[in-house]
């Protein structure tokens, strides 16, 4: 499971709603690792039992990753209109896409070759198409998170637009022009990511 930690919500119930979405994500993509490590073993139960731990696994980090989210918006309540506080913001969300972006191209090679492992491999096409259909699930729930942390960090984004429309001082801050120019590049990245999760998924 990726981490993607960025600021997301604007009231203590939408936080509170993104904990359970990040859960539920996780517990997918567990689920869905689990079950390609049974399907692996060549036994039906062994996948059963491998989605279950997956899921519980997967769901622990999807509470992480909401529990990150949280911790930054908690940061900004009640100093949205204070400079430092917006660039200290600002820089946690850059550290953390920064690392949710080299994690992420480390698990878009591990996508490839274990596609290409899987195309390859020989014995019963029935075991291959239902391990490739448990790889294309966990392609596309990574995906999924993916969007949710492009949503996430354009909402940022538009923070501090906003903040830079309203703010003298915003305006004038070097510091925060170069946190707002970091995140635009890490935007970016992120958006292109997501588009070779997508062309992978299209691959099985």
């Amino acid at each position: 499971m990726i981490v993607f930690a960025v600021l997301l919500s604007a009231c203590a119930n939408q936080s509170q709603q993104t904990k359970t979405e990040g859960t539920f994500t996780g517990a997918a993509i567990g689920a869905g690792i689990g079950s390609l490590i049974g399907l692996a073993a060549g036994e039906g139960k062994g996948a059963a039992i491998g989605a279950g731990a997956g899921a519980l696994l997967g769901g622990m980090g999807g509470f992480v990753y909401a529990n990150n989210i949280d911790k930054h918006h908690q940061e900004l309540l009640g100093k949205e209109d204070d400079l430092d506080t917006q660039i200290q913001v600002a820089r946690n969300i850059n550290n953390d896409m920064q690392e949710s972006n080299r994690q992420l191209q480390v698990k878009i090679a591990e996508f490839n070759r274990d596609i290409n492992s899987l195309q390859a491999e020989a014995g019963s096409q029935t075991d291959k198409m239902e391990k490739l259909k448990a790889k294309k699930q966990e392609i596309n729930e990574e995906h999924q998170n993916v969007q949710i942390a492009l949503a996430s960090a354009k909402k940022e984004l538009n923070s501090i637009a906003a903040f830079r429309a309203s703010s003298a001082e915003g305006k004038q801050s070097k510091v925060l022009d170069e946190e707002h120019v970091k995140l635009v590049e890490r935007y970016k990245q992120l958006q292109e990511h997501s588009t070779a999760l997508a062309s992978m998924s299209q691959r099985i």
